[in-house]
């Protein structure tokens, strides 16, 4: 996914208006475990989207008190 449907897909679902999206990708590993078996742990790709000044998204602010 690229970073302007990434920004698309957030708008749309959660009503606010993205400014900024930055991506990384994680993990990818490979290696071996204890006994000597090859494993391969899948890559991910995170984005950190930045909103318009005023918007949230609700959700991640249920925990929070001020």
């Amino acid at each position: 996914m690229d970073k302007k449907r990434i920004a698309a897909e957030i708008a749309k679902i959660f009503d606010v208006k993205v400014t900024r999206v930055r991506t990384m990708k994680t993990g990818g590993e490979k290696g071996r475990n204890a006994k000597g078996r090859n494993f391969s742990k899948l890559a991910t790709k995170k984005a950190i989207v930045t909103l318009k000044e005023g918007d949230k998204i609700s959700i991640f602010e249920e925990g929070k008190s001020k």
